[in-house]
């Protein structure tokens, strides 16, 4: 190669002539940022002004073997004016191990100690003058105690960050695809964003190797079974690469196919205590989804049903990741299976029998943390409708008592508006009775009185006849005697003295 400085600060690398292949053997590296050291066994590189294409590849990277090959372009800026460095490489490993590369006192794999613990691990600063992008297959890996196998995916190296995208493997004796970024572009501050399918993975494993199956379901160390999830979190690392509990934010779902809860749960036993439903021991949990999200760091469910003998356990809730509890469980389970000792529980919590019900029904609410749960009886459908029941018996009573005597007081007054009738009708007659025989008696006193007056009439009408007779008799006579015989003078007081007596 050969040029000009002004070129190179101009940044015209392609007006540098530069061509020649090398090759490398037995090449060793170490460094206080790298003393795990790097081995390059061989490799061959041909120069272009543009690239260095690498091939043929072979070597350690720390105690983990590699091959690869890929091309390297603006090298010369990188070398010369610290630009990015761009590439695109592929490598192969049979068996790599992540922890040398995530501690600050690398341990060798056939150690020992051949993981470290979450103390040694530490902020891993990502060169920002990078651009690459790696594809691998890595036959077997070890990440912590996890092993993981058949490794395949891109991870895109740039700007201080490192992006997975589709890395696929077999760990846990299920199948994982993960997605996701970590960012060290601010060290005091490093960034993470993770998505994460499971498939069949074993519940006890997860939680084993897992810190987030820790973080997210304290739960899983008592449960024995598989499980499948899909899950996104984001949030920020602490300088022990451990997340900060108070920034993450998460959303996902989580399916348990098939498992059951040992027998040393604090959980079933506080609650066994409480309730005295001993069945919930030989739970089966079979095709259980929950849904569920972090925020404001707690961890939250919605609800979900837990079925077990012919009963069922609706929870929700949130739990703080640092333990703390907050759930409400609604439970419903058949009276007639319950046993003697739940129905006196029962009847303390409530006052009230559960004879005569089917199905009892009733919350209770879950507090303190994982080690020492706490239950708390919170109310009862169940009691409610049984006091709704008697107030509804005695309601009913009442209206029918109401209905009984306002029946009655229709019949009275039908009764009472008929015998009134009886007593009208009955007066009326009398009336009409006692009208006509008044009317007889008054036409009978009025046909004696009109005879009466008749006779009275007739008797007058007759001496007023018979006397005009005599008068007019004695006229005549008087006439008479008059015509034959001298008149003798008439005394005026004698004439009035007849008339007055002839007409009274």
């Amino acid at each position: 190669t050969k040029g000009k400085m002004s070129d190179v600060k101009a940044k015209r690398y392609s007006s540098l002539p530069t061509s020649g292949k090398a090759h490398v053997q037995g090449i060793e590296f170490t460094s206080k940022d790298y003393s795990q050291g790097i081995k390059v066994g061989a490799a061959h590189m041909t120069f272009s002004p543009q690239n260095i294409l690498v091939s043929d590849a072979k070597g350690y990277l720390g105690t983990s073997d590699f091959t690869g090959s890929g091309t390297f372009s603006n090298y010369i800026g990188y070398v010369l004016n610290n630009e990015p460095l761009k590439g695109k490489i592929n490598v192969k490993s049979n068996k790599f191990n992540v922890n040398e590369w995530m501690t600050d006192a690398p341990k060798k794999a056939n150690s020992s100690n051949s993981s470290s613990t979450n103390s040694n691990l530490q902020v891993i600063e990502i060169p920002k003058n990078m651009d690459l992008i790696v594809n691998s297959e890595i036959t077997n890996a070890l990440y912590d105690k996890m092993e993981l196998k058949n490794i395949k995916g891109s991870l895109t190296v740039g700007n201080g960050a490192v992006k997975m995208q589709n890395v696929a493997f077999n760990s846990l004796g299920g199948n994982f695809i993960t997605n996701g970024t970590y960012n060290s572009s601010d060290l005091s501050h490093p960034k993470f964003d993770f998505s994460l399918n499971l498939e069949n993975v074993e519940i006890a494993q997860a939680y084993q190797h897992l810190n987030i199956v820790k973080y997210l379901m304290p739960l899983a160390q008592y449960l024995i079974g598989n499980i499948n999830s899909k899950f996104k979190i984001d949030g920020e690392l602490g300088q022990d690469m451990m997340p900060k509990i108070n920034t993450l934010n998460a959303v996902g779902l989580m399916k348990i196919l098939h498992g059951e809860v040992t027998q040393d749960n604090p959980l079933i036993q506080k609650f066994v205590e409480a309730t005295k439903l001993n069945k919930i021991k030989d739970t089966q949990l079979n095709n259980l989804l929950m849904q569920f999200e972090i925020k404001d760091g707690t961890f939250g469910v919605k609800p979900f049903d837990i079925k077990f003998d012919d009963s069922k356990i609706t929870s929700s809730g949130r739990h703080g990741l640092t333990g703390s509890m907050d759930y409400a469980l609604v439970l419903d389970v058949p009276a007639g299976k319950t046993g003697e000792e739940f129905s006196n529980t029962f009847q303390k919590w409530t006052g009230k029998s559960l004879q005569g019900s089917d199905r009892v029904k009733f919350d209770l609410a879950l507090g303190g943390n994982l080690k020492n749960p706490i239950f708390g009886f919170k109310g009862s459908s169940t009691a409610n409708a049984i006091k709704d029941a008697v107030v509804s018996e005695a309601k009913a009573q009442i209206d029918a008592a109401k209905i009984k005597a306002q029946t009655e007081a229709e019949r009275l007054k039908k009764e009472a508006e008929a015998r009134i009738e009886v007593e009208k009708d009955k007066l009326l007659s009398q009336a009409n009775a006692k009208k006509t025989e008044m009317e007889a008696k008054i036409q009978k006193e009025r046909d004696a009185l009109e005879a009466k007056v008749k006779r009275t009439s007739d008797s007058i009408k007759k001496a007023a006849s018979d006397r005009a007779k005599k008068i007019l008799g004695e006229q005549k006579k008087n006439i008479l005697d008059g015509l034959f015989k001298k008149n003798k003078p008439v005394h005026a007081d004698t004439v009035n003295k007849n008339l007055r007596r002839n007409n009274p």
